[in-house]
């Protein structure tokens, strides 16, 4: 990988837009809701879930768009990914909201003999099917390169200085990959094939959502430093209200380079804070009345 593909961090995911293989209808259909559920649940086996049977039988209902690509090479498919997080939500499952973390992956030292543009490719095509957004770099360009180990500070370092909010570092175990996924909540390593990062970053960013979802809503103070005018007003809203388990969020006091607001979320202060660990633009500050505290970083 050289240099930064910073196209690759789009933070919203559109979970019903999908390309498939297939070519008949109906087998076309199932198949993008099959990666649709995937996207919107965060679960690698949510296809497989009994209680998206009905979802599965029922794709066409779905689709909005559909249209044959070239040369009978496959389908691209549009589904109404607002209904289907509804049919989701009433099947008694949980959403992985469509913004998302951005992961900043870098690969340090590849296995012997791996092909740079098949481990991107198959970084990419992962990532696609499990919804989550990357910023690809190279170790030098995002300041990693070195003989000794990347640990979690210096890894976040580079994901927030190039505009990703959670990192993926990957090296050779032998003929196979071991990826460290560092976040605000802590670190993980995984080891396997080339996706096996992605992967298991995602299982692990979607599995804290399913979690939060299951607590009660409370609400939390919060103030962020660094809100010097409406835009950023505007800004840190839209960055509230898009955390995980957050269904509401009011202005209670502005002042010269602050703002306090009140949030309605699952789990209250704990939870939202939770949410926010891999928030990469509103960083946890020091705040002496001991209610949640955050520097927003424009």
């Amino acid at each position: 990988m050289v240099g930064v593909d910073v196209a690759a961090a789009a933070q919203v995911v559109r979970t019903g837009e999908v390309t498939v293989s297939l070519t008949e209808q109906s087998a076309a259909f199932q198949e993008a809701m099959r990666v649709a559920l995937v996207r919107i649940t965060g679960r690698r086996d949510a296809d497989q879930d009994p209680a998206f049977a009905p979802l599965l039988a029922d794709a066409r209902r779905f689709v909005q768009i559909f249209r044959p690509l070239p040369g009978g090479s496959g389908t691209q498919v549009t589904l109404d990914s607002a209904a289907l997080e509804r049919a989701v939500a009433a099947a008694g499952r949980a959403t992985w909201p469509r913004e998302r973390p951005v992961a900043l992956v870098v690969i340090v030292q590849p296995p012997p003999g791996a092909d740079a543009a098949g481990v991107r490719r198959a970084l990419e095509d992962t990532a696609a099917l499990r919804g989550l957004p990357l910023l690809l770099s190279s170790a030098q360009s995002a300041g990693l390169a070195g003989s000794g180990p990347v640990d979690a500070a210096a890894a976040l370092a580079a994901a927030r200085r190039l505009g990703a909010d959670v990192a993926l570092v990957g090296q050779a175990d032998g003929t196979q990959w071991r990826w460290a996924f560092h976040d605000g909540g802590g670190s993980e390593t995984f080891t396997g094939p080339v996706g096996a990062g992605i992967d298991g970053a995602v299982d692990r960013l979607a599995a804290a959502t399913e979690a939060l979802m299951q607590q009660p809503e409370s609400d939390a103070l919060v103030q962020v430093n660094g809100v010097a005018s409406l835009r950023d007003h505007a800004q840190v809203s839209r960055l509230l209200a898009a955390s995980a388990g957050v269904r509401a969020v009011s202005l209670l006091e502005a002042g010269a380079g602050y703002a306090v607001y009140r949030v309605l979320a699952r789990g209250g202060g704990d939870g939202l804070a939770a949410a926010l660990a891999s928030n990469s633009r509103l960083r946890p500050a020091t705040d002496a009345t001991g209610r949640l505290a955050y520097q927003y970083a424009p």
